[in-house]
């Protein structure tokens, strides 16, 4: 979480427990963090969508799936549902702002770039994780972890 949504977070999550939990012993309930949480990731999910538009499509084709999970099953995802070969095109007529660098290597490629801007994270046994802070603003799930906000 970038220090921006950090406090953001922090922010929500506060305002939050005062107004809803005015008379909780601790300065944040922990209802109001998985608030402050969906809140960050909102305004993540938003800026990361103005400076580069594609990765929004992609990762929206996730929406759903759990992680930590293997990459085979984000590709397959992408593949199925023409994400890749739409972008692809998009790139070509250029439509994209701030393209993927390495979309001519396929979904490999475009793992690495996302890789490189901090949405993805390569696990130690190969599995894919996504942080946090765009997970939740993707709608994607984790065992244990905060939920997507559904109200959106």
């Amino acid at each position: 979480m970038s220090p921006r949504s950090f406090l953001s977070a922090l922010r929500t999550a506060a305002d939050d427990t005062s107004e809803q939990h005015p008379d909780h012993e601790y300065a944040l309930h922990y209802d109001s963090i998985r608030r402050g949480v969906q809140a960050a990731s909102k305004i993540r999910v938003r800026e990361l969508q103005e400076d580069y538009p594609w990765v929004h499509e992609l990762m929206s084709a996730l929406a759903g799936m759990t992680v930590p999970l293997e990459f085979e099953e984000v590709a397959q995802r992408w593949w199925g549902r023409g994400v890749l070969d739409d972008l692809g095109r998009q790139v070509e007529r250029n439509e994209v702002k701030s393209p993927p660098r390495r979309l001519d290597a396929g979904a490999e490629g475009v793992r690495l770039d996302l890789e490189s801007l901090g949405v993805l994270q390569r696990l130690l046994d190969d599995r894919v994780n996504i942080r946090d802070v765009y997970r939740v603003g993707y709608g994607l799930g984790r065992r244990g972890g905060v939920k997507p906000d559904r109200s959106a």
